[in-house]
């Protein structure tokens, strides 16, 4: 678990981030919570990813596409002040 102090405009708070692991099966499953705020990086967003003719790497979401290529499944919500992700990939 890592603790940062943030300041904002308005008062300083304390983020939050927890990655665990867990395997349940023949899945391996990743959650990662945080209480930064209410953001779904697998909602529907404009794709700046490398397309095959690209040179480039558009600069923001690269990541969340090799998640969504390498994962089986992934979710989002937003749970008690909390953004919680939920990745998991079948390991056999």
């Amino acid at each position: 678990m890592s603790h940062s102090k943030l300041k904002s405009r308005r008062k300083e708070y304390e983020q939050v981030l927890s990655i665990e692991f867990s395997v349940k099966d023949d899945e391996l499953i990743i959650e990662v919570i945080s209480n930064g705020g209410d953001y779904n990086p697998f909602g529907k967003h404009k794709d700046k990813y490398l397309k095959s003719d690209d040179t480039d790497i558009a600069a923001g979401g690269f990541g969340i596409k090799i998640v969504k290529d390498l994962m089986n499944s992934y979710s989002y919500e937003y749970k008690d002040n909390h953004s919680i992700i939920k990745l998991s990939k079948k390991i056999k």
